[in-house]
């Protein structure tokens, strides 16, 4: 705005100085004066449009800017949550494979202590007098 004050301050003055006064083509230099400062207004009415459109733009730019910014932050956020509870589930999990190893190698160790001690039991018995019990059962009537 100061800028087209001044020019219509200068143009002013340049019509008033003594030599556009002269009746040799002072009124075409009127006309011609005139008509570049009204081409100067419009001009510089289209410029300062212009810049407040393109200030308008960027602060729409950079409010879009901001906006997928914290868009962006809130996905990594939320990745950065998700890996951290997958991670904790991995590690429950790979906790309760080994708590089940570790069941599984006590139950068959105690299976295969059972196993051998039900074998030397076996090993001791005397055979022929189960022979001869089992006969007597099996033969004998029920009394």
């Amino acid at each position: 705005d100061k800028f087209v004050t001044d020019l219509q301050a200068t143009i002013t003055n340049l019509l008033q100085t003594p030599c556009f006064n002269t009746d040799d083509h002072s009124s075409a230099i009127k006309e011609h004066c005139l008509l570049l400062h009204k081409v100067f207004r419009e001009s510089i009415k289209i410029l300062f449009s212009h810049i407040d459109q393109m200030s308008s733009q960027e602060s729409a730019w950079k409010s879009t800017c901001d906006s997928l910014i914290n868009q962006k932050d809130q996905e990594k956020n939320r990745q950065t949550d998700e890996t951290q509870r997958y991670h904790i589930r991995i590690e429950d999990l790979e906790r309760q494979v080994l708590k089940l190893r570790a069941e599984h190698y006590d139950t068959v160790r105690r299976k295969d202590d059972d196993v051998e001690k039900l074998t030397r039991e076996l090993k001791g018995l005397n055979i022929p007098y189960l022979k001869n019990v089992i006969y007597k059962y099996l033969t004998e009537p029920d009394n």
